[in-house]
């Protein structure tokens, strides 16, 4: 019985990588391998899928949308452009397609709860190998928790891409839920708004949130309504605007509906700016943690002090973080402070 407690426990504390961390991700991706020319692509678990496409193959870019890495794929055709140097500036740039036309064919991953990409400069002369990520800068910093990393992605390796410049992406997942799919149309599930997009404003959320009589933290987490919001980010963004998250979300008026409007924008756009999340398995590509789990007000701060805002000129409400479950996951707010 004691070690299920443990279990339950230790489920409760692994996050999958929400918007900012797969933002993250694919910032740092698409300036490191939009360009290059992929050469090989190796699987060592029998549940991911091979490209169907023919190697090799360009990355014209890669893009974001909900908690999906979209890698964009193009052939390779008789004199194509050079590979993009490492480190560029304009990483966000596209290289595009032989003739103007695109193949039609993307690499779309999910990352899940356990999922993690590596990239490496430089690998041996094949890409081959099954070891783990060169140790960065980054990680020499962190030591303890890298030489924990590096045994740990020995292990669990899953995939890997090879580059035609020698350098790789590895994609490794402890709890094997991460997946990949090779579609050439658009077959990702039904997702809602993008919350860093102009469409994300007060009228498009009010037409939704006033049909809805679920708790506005379970409104919030249907990725069919927002893409990408998950219970972290949702819990602070509810903190921020000071909205209860067992509200009903069709009882938000206009005024409340604006401000959960700029609390998303507001600590998404920061956790990006941090990196996203480390609680414990989120990395970004090169081994690094995310640094916004020392900005957070509310999340995982049960029994703690309810945190001073900016517009209260450093003055605590002197409430103190409760956590409650809310469709199965763990809610916290301030029952003095949130409405």
């Amino acid at each position: 019985m004691r070690n299920f407690v443990k279990l339950v426990i230790l489920v409760n504390k692994i996050c999958m990588p929400e918007l900012p961390e797969v933002e993250t991700i694919v910032r740092e991706l698409d300036r490191k391998i939009t360009g290059k020319k992929l050469s090989r692509f190796f699987v060592y678990d029998k549940k991911l899928s091979k490209p169907p496409v023919k190697l090799p193959v360009r990355v014209s870019g890669v893009h974001r949308r909900g908690k999906y890495i979209v890698f964009d794929l193009r052939p390779v055709r008789g004199r194509d452009l050079p590979e993009r140097p490492f480190g560029r500036a304009g990483g966000s740039q596209r290289v595009p397609a032989s003739n103007g036309v695109d193949c039609g064919h993307h690499c779309v991953v999910h990352l899940r709860m356990t999922g993690q990409l590596f990239y490496e400069k430089f690998a041996d002369k094949r890409g081959l190998g099954h070891g783990a990520p060169s140790r960065t800068n980054a990680e020499k910093i962190q030591s303890k928790s890298a030489s924990g990393l590096r045994k740990s992605a020995a292990k669990h390796e899953r995939a890997r891409f090879v580059f035609s410049d020698g350098s790789v992406l590895r994609f490794f997942d402890m709890r094997r839920f991460g997946t990949f799919m090779w579609p050439r149309q658009d077959v990702l599930p039904q997702l809602g708004v993008e919350p860093l997009s102009g469409k994300f404003d007060a009228d498009h959320l009010m037409k939704l949130l006033k049909t809805s009589g679920r708790p506005i933290k379970n409104f919030l987490l249907d990725q069919k309504n927002i893409a990408g919001i998950g219970n972290i980010y949702a819990d602070e963004a509810l903190w921020t605007a000071k909205i209860n998250p067992k509200r009903k979300a069709r009882s938000l008026n206009v005024r409340e509906v604006r401000k959960l409007v700029c609390a998303v924008r507001k600590v998404l756009r920061e956790a990006i700016k941090k990196g996203g999340f480390t609680l414990r398995d989120y990395r970004r590509t090169g081994g690094e943690s995310g640094y916004y789990q020392h900005s957070r007000r509310v999340y995982d701060r049960e029994g703690l002090a309810c945190l001073p805002r900016a517009e209260s000129r450093g003055h605590a409400c002197g409430g103190k973080i409760r956590r409650i479950k809310l469709g199965g996951r763990s809610s916290y707010f301030c029952p003095k402070c949130q409405k």
